[in-house]
């Protein structure tokens, strides 16, 4: 898992350097760019969870007059004293005969909870932004196992037909990363004035892991954008362990940078530059406990009507165990 560590700081400074070499002024008939790109910062709150987000998306190449490649490079601050780090590629191409963006993305996201404990996966998207319409679908795929939080041992003893057994019972607790999908539709209003969008969306979520029980789920959001530096969402959940809440409430300050949008389209191409929704970061959980059997032994008590012979293969609470004679006489069962 130590490895996964390693690759984070690698991929942020292999896009660092790409951004160098790659990003350069140009100017086109329809979009004026200069490294364009967005900066933000962006707060989720409710009464049982908090994160803060810093986002920096920057343009790195621009392979025709009308398509950009970002990179984007994230970090989250949860409660409980959790980390997350993002770093990822985005495609976007615009579209003037249409008036609608379609872009994708590849990230590697990196998350250290507070069982000390150290996850990292591999997610994508694809997107579809219009002025009356957006939709985003997203996949997370875990690449670290389940880990060990805790794990305890305890021994029991039995006694039945003359007959003594004892078990040796572990249970432990895993912390997971949960591998899933959500997509989201909606559809953008404009009460006020154009540059002031409200957006109504639904999402639909389904995640999973090697302990406990699926996770699927809808959402229900809105988002007011009431100037091009500030948005306001809110959102509510139909199963609050998708994110651990029923709802969050968002505030996300936006500064735009390097791109100048020309003509009737501006209120979509602008959207070139703003930053990839991709849910509420990863999705780890700490499962119930598991009890795994060791070891079990049985011997035949003094006095008893079974011999040690006799005891050796004998079922034990229908489990049907191998047994053998160890060199201490004991019959042990595994």
């Amino acid at each position: 898992m130590k490895r996964n560590l390693k690759l984070f700081p690698v991929g942020c400074v292999f896009i660092l350097a790409t951004t160098q070499s790659f990003a350069q002024d140009v100017d086109t008939g329809s979009m004026q760019t200069s490294r364009p790109g967005e900066i933000s910062l962006a707060g989720q709150f409710s009464s049982d969870v908090q994160e803060g987000q810093i986002d920096a998306l920057f343009s790195i190449a621009q392979p025709s007059e009308n398509t950009l490649w970002f990179a984007d490079l994230r970090g989250a601050a949860l409660e409980n004293s959790e980390w997350e780090g993002n770093a990822g590629i985005v495609l976007r191409s615009y579209d003037p005969d249409r008036n609608w963006i379609l872009g994708g993305n590849l990230f590697y996201d990196h998350r250290w909870t507070d069982h000390d404990n150290e996850f990292g996966q591999i997610g994508g998207g694809l997107e579809w932004l219009g002025r009356l319409f957006d939709a985003r679908v997203n996949v997370f795929l875990p690449i670290d196992d389940p880990q060990i939080v805790s794990d305890s041992t305890s021994v029991s003893v039995t006694r039945e037909n003359n007959t003594e057994v004892s078990t040796s019972t572990t249970t432990r607790v895993y912390e997971e990363s949960l591998e899933g999908m959500d997509g989201e539709l909606g559809v953008w209003m404009r009460p006020f004035t154009e540059q002031t969008p409200v957006g109504a969306f639904v999402r639909y979520s389904h995640f999973e892991g090697d302990y406990g029980d699926d996770i699927s789920g809808f959402s229900a959001r809105l988002e007011a954008r009431f100037s091009e530096k500030i948005t306001l969402d809110f959102e509510w959940f139909e199963d609050e362990e998708l994110v651990g809440t029923d709802y969050l409430v968002g505030i996300r300050f936006r500064h735009q940078f390097g791109a100048e949008f020309n003509g009737e389209s501006k209120s979509v191409q602008r959207r070139m530059t703003e930053s990839i929704r991709r849910g509420f970061g990863m999705r780890t959980r700490l499962a119930l406990p598991i009890e795994e059997e060791l070891m079990r032994t049985a011997r035949s008590l003094n006095g008893g009507g079974r011999s040690v012979e006799e005891a050796v293969g004998m079922e034990i609470e229908d489990s049907g165990p191998i047994c053998t004679l160890n060199s201490e006489g004991d019959i042990v069962c595994f």
